[in-house]
């Protein structure tokens, strides 16, 4: 659900969505304010998950 949002640019994964995925994870119930806490280890996880794919590849 939150890969969904992520933005990718000429080099792969850039970032996410902030807004969009605040939004989402506000639909499935969890709270505005926790979700946020948490928004930017999700988007460093999928980087780092990202550069390790283009280091394998």
């Amino acid at each position: 659900m939150i890969y969904r949002q992520a933005r990718v640019g000429m080099g792969g994964f850039e970032a996410l969505d902030a807004e969009a995925c605040l939004a989402l994870l506000s639909a499935r119930g969890i709270p505005p304010q926790i979700a946020a806490l948490f928004l930017p280890y999700w988007e460093a996880g999928l980087i780092e998950a990202a550069e390790q794919r283009r280091e394998k590849d």
